[in-house]
Protein backbone atom coordinates (compact mmCIF):
# COMPACT_ATOMS: atom_id res chain seq x y z
CA UNK A 1 0.00 0.00 0.00
CA UNK A 2 2.65 2.52 -0.74
CA UNK A 3 4.86 4.05 -3.87
CA UNK A 4 8.31 5.76 -2.87
CA UNK A 5 10.17 7.38 -5.34
CA UNK A 6 14.04 8.46 -5.76
CA UNK A 7 15.85 10.06 -8.03
CA UNK A 8 19.23 11.22 -8.35
CA UNK A 9 19.66 15.04 -10.39
CA UNK A 10 22.21 17.46 -10.35
CA UNK A 11 23.85 16.14 -7.78
CA UNK A 12 21.33 15.90 -5.23
CA UNK A 13 18.83 12.98 -4.49
CA UNK A 14 15.05 13.61 -4.14
CA UNK A 15 12.80 11.02 -2.53
CA UNK A 16 9.14 11.48 -2.64
CA UNK A 17 6.12 9.04 -1.51
CA UNK A 18 2.18 8.75 -0.41
CA UNK A 19 0.28 8.73 2.56
CA UNK A 20 -1.83 5.71 2.04
CA UNK A 21 -1.53 2.77 4.18
CA UNK A 22 -4.59 -0.23 4.93
CA UNK A 23 -5.60 -0.89 8.45
CA UNK A 24 -8.01 -3.66 8.40
CA UNK A 25 -9.10 -3.76 4.85
CA UNK A 26 -9.81 -0.16 4.94
CA UNK A 27 -6.65 2.58 3.34
CA UNK A 28 -6.70 5.49 5.28
CA UNK A 29 -3.57 8.32 5.26
CA UNK A 30 -0.93 8.85 7.30
CA UNK A 31 2.07 11.05 7.27
CA UNK A 32 5.95 9.32 7.80
CA UNK A 33 7.23 6.95 5.10
CA UNK A 34 9.44 10.05 3.78
CA UNK A 35 11.43 11.89 6.51
CA UNK A 36 14.84 13.22 7.29
CA UNK A 37 16.39 11.83 10.11
CA UNK A 38 19.81 14.03 11.23
CA UNK A 39 23.01 13.63 13.38
CA UNK A 40 24.48 15.91 15.71
CA UNK A 41 26.10 18.13 13.01
CA UNK A 42 22.99 18.77 11.38
CA UNK A 43 23.52 16.34 8.55
CA UNK A 44 20.67 14.58 7.11
CA UNK A 45 19.66 11.22 5.76
CA UNK A 46 16.75 10.99 3.86
CA UNK A 47 14.31 7.92 4.07
CA UNK A 48 11.47 6.29 2.02
CA UNK A 49 9.65 3.53 3.69
CA UNK A 50 7.33 0.72 2.49
CA UNK A 51 5.92 -1.99 4.34
CA UNK A 52 5.02 -1.65 7.76
CA UNK A 53 4.61 2.00 9.81
CA UNK A 54 6.31 0.44 12.38
CA UNK A 55 9.46 0.83 10.50
CA UNK A 56 8.87 3.89 9.65
CA UNK A 57 8.46 5.18 13.05
CA UNK A 58 11.17 3.56 15.06
CA UNK A 59 13.47 5.15 12.21
CA UNK A 60 11.84 8.33 12.07
CA UNK A 61 12.01 9.15 15.91
CA UNK A 62 14.53 6.61 17.32
CA UNK A 63 17.44 6.46 15.24
CA UNK A 64 20.59 7.78 16.58
CA UNK A 65 22.72 8.34 13.14
CA UNK A 66 26.50 7.32 13.42
CA UNK A 67 29.04 9.39 13.01
CA UNK A 68 30.67 9.10 9.34
CA UNK A 69 34.58 9.44 9.42
CA UNK A 70 36.49 11.10 6.50
CA UNK A 71 38.35 7.87 5.41
CA UNK A 72 34.85 6.10 4.78
CA UNK A 73 33.59 5.69 1.60
CA UNK A 74 29.53 6.49 1.72
CA UNK A 75 28.32 2.65 0.66
CA UNK A 76 30.81 1.10 3.38
CA UNK A 77 29.21 3.52 6.13
CA UNK A 78 25.78 2.47 4.98
CA UNK A 79 26.53 -0.99 4.92
CA UNK A 80 28.50 -0.88 8.21
CA UNK A 81 27.65 1.56 10.46
CA UNK A 82 24.03 2.61 9.52
CA UNK A 83 22.98 -0.82 9.34
CA UNK A 84 24.00 -2.30 12.55
CA UNK A 85 22.34 1.22 13.95
CA UNK A 86 19.28 -0.32 12.35
CA UNK A 87 19.27 -3.13 13.71
CA UNK A 88 20.07 -2.53 17.09
CA UNK A 89 17.13 -0.40 17.63
CA UNK A 90 14.86 -2.91 15.89
CA UNK A 91 16.03 -5.06 18.39
CA UNK A 92 15.95 -2.53 21.28
CA UNK A 93 12.34 -2.19 20.58
CA UNK A 94 11.27 -5.34 19.99
CA UNK A 95 10.77 -5.06 16.37
CA UNK A 96 13.17 -8.01 14.94
CA UNK A 97 14.38 -11.07 17.05
CA UNK A 98 17.91 -10.86 18.50
CA UNK A 99 20.30 -13.48 17.53
CA UNK A 100 21.16 -15.52 14.60
CA UNK A 101 17.40 -14.81 13.45
CA UNK A 102 18.59 -11.14 13.13
CA UNK A 103 20.91 -12.50 10.47
CA UNK A 104 18.40 -13.93 8.13
CA UNK A 105 16.15 -12.23 5.49
CA UNK A 106 13.88 -9.81 7.64
CA UNK A 107 10.34 -9.27 7.80
CA UNK A 108 11.21 -5.70 9.47
CA UNK A 109 12.04 -4.33 6.31
CA UNK A 110 9.07 -5.60 3.94
CA UNK A 111 8.98 -3.63 1.41
CA UNK A 112 12.39 -2.22 1.70
CA UNK A 113 13.84 1.56 1.96
CA UNK A 114 14.91 3.96 -0.15
CA UNK A 115 17.77 6.42 1.11
CA UNK A 116 19.19 9.27 0.22
CA UNK A 117 22.28 10.74 1.38
CA UNK A 118 25.35 13.34 0.39
CA UNK A 119 23.22 13.47 -2.95
CA UNK A 120 23.23 8.87 -4.02
CA UNK A 121 20.12 7.07 -3.76
CA UNK A 122 20.66 3.49 -2.28
CA UNK A 123 18.06 0.78 -1.42
CA UNK A 124 18.49 -1.46 1.10
CA UNK A 125 16.59 -4.93 0.80
CA UNK A 126 15.20 -6.91 3.51
CA UNK A 127 18.44 -8.71 3.77
CA UNK A 128 19.54 -5.38 4.87
CA UNK A 129 21.96 -5.49 2.03
CA UNK A 130 22.66 -1.76 0.72
CA UNK A 131 22.22 -1.59 -3.29
CA UNK A 132 22.63 1.17 -6.01
CA UNK A 133 21.69 1.16 -9.57
CA UNK A 134 23.23 2.66 -12.92
CA UNK A 135 19.77 4.32 -14.05
CA UNK A 136 19.97 7.40 -11.21
CA UNK A 137 16.29 6.30 -10.02
CA UNK A 138 14.60 3.61 -8.31
CA UNK A 139 11.17 2.85 -6.78
CA UNK A 140 9.61 0.39 -4.13
CA UNK A 141 6.07 -0.40 -3.18
CA UNK A 142 3.17 -1.54 -4.89
CA UNK A 143 3.70 1.01 -7.24
CA UNK A 144 7.22 0.69 -8.04
CA UNK A 145 6.91 -1.07 -11.55
CA UNK A 146 4.62 1.91 -12.50
CA UNK A 147 6.72 4.29 -11.30
CA UNK A 148 9.54 3.13 -12.90
CA UNK A 149 8.39 2.91 -15.89
CA UNK A 150 7.29 7.02 -16.14
CA UNK A 151 10.63 7.77 -14.68
CA UNK A 152 12.49 5.81 -17.43
CA UNK A 153 10.19 8.05 -19.84
CA UNK A 154 11.09 11.07 -18.38
CA UNK A 155 14.77 10.65 -18.52
CA UNK A 156 15.92 14.45 -18.05
CA UNK A 157 13.14 16.33 -16.91
CA UNK A 158 12.63 18.35 -13.45
CA UNK A 159 12.81 16.06 -10.72
CA UNK A 160 10.10 17.03 -8.95
CA UNK A 161 7.69 16.82 -11.28
CA UNK A 162 9.01 13.40 -12.42
CA UNK A 163 8.14 12.36 -8.63
CA UNK A 164 4.88 13.78 -8.76
CA UNK A 165 4.17 12.06 -12.24
CA UNK A 166 5.25 8.45 -11.17
CA UNK A 167 3.30 9.07 -7.79
CA UNK A 168 0.33 10.05 -10.13
CA UNK A 169 0.85 7.15 -12.72
CA UNK A 170 1.01 4.54 -9.69
CA UNK A 171 -2.00 6.54 -8.11
CA UNK A 172 -4.46 5.49 -11.07
CA UNK A 173 -3.29 2.25 -11.77
CA UNK A 174 -2.43 0.55 -8.97
CA UNK A 175 -4.34 0.07 -5.21
CA UNK A 176 -3.24 1.44 -2.58
CA UNK A 177 -1.47 4.66 -3.68
CA UNK A 178 -2.97 7.90 -2.56
CA UNK A 179 -2.51 11.38 -2.20
CA UNK A 180 -0.99 13.76 -0.48
CA UNK A 181 2.99 13.20 -1.72
CA UNK A 182 5.67 13.75 0.82
CA UNK A 183 8.86 15.02 -1.66
CA UNK A 184 11.94 15.50 -0.16
CA UNK A 185 15.39 16.76 -1.74
CA UNK A 186 19.26 16.60 0.13
CA UNK A 187 22.42 18.22 -1.21
CA UNK A 188 25.04 16.18 -2.72
CA UNK A 189 27.40 18.92 -1.46
CA UNK A 190 28.80 20.48 1.88
CA UNK A 191 27.14 21.69 3.66
CA UNK A 192 25.19 18.32 3.75
CA UNK A 193 22.50 20.16 6.17
CA UNK A 194 21.90 23.20 3.75
CA UNK A 195 18.88 24.92 4.81
CA UNK A 196 18.26 26.95 2.17
CA UNK A 197 17.31 23.71 -0.16
CA UNK A 198 17.07 21.05 2.83
CA UNK A 199 13.65 22.43 4.45
CA UNK A 200 10.13 21.18 5.31
CA UNK A 201 8.42 18.40 3.23
CA UNK A 202 6.88 19.77 0.09
CA UNK A 203 3.42 18.65 -0.04
CA UNK A 204 0.98 18.51 -3.22
CA UNK A 205 -2.59 17.47 -3.57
Amino acid sequence: MTTIVGIEHGGNVWIGGDSGISVGGIVTKVPGKVFRVRRDNGEAIIFGCAGYGRMANLLHHGLKVPEHDRWTSSMAYLEINLVQAMRELFAANGYVPEGNDNEKPSWALNGGLLIGYRGKLYRVLNNFNVVRNNVGFASIGTGEEVAMGFCAATVGGEPKERIVGALETAEMFTNGTQRPWTILCGLGREPWFDEKVDIDPWKGI
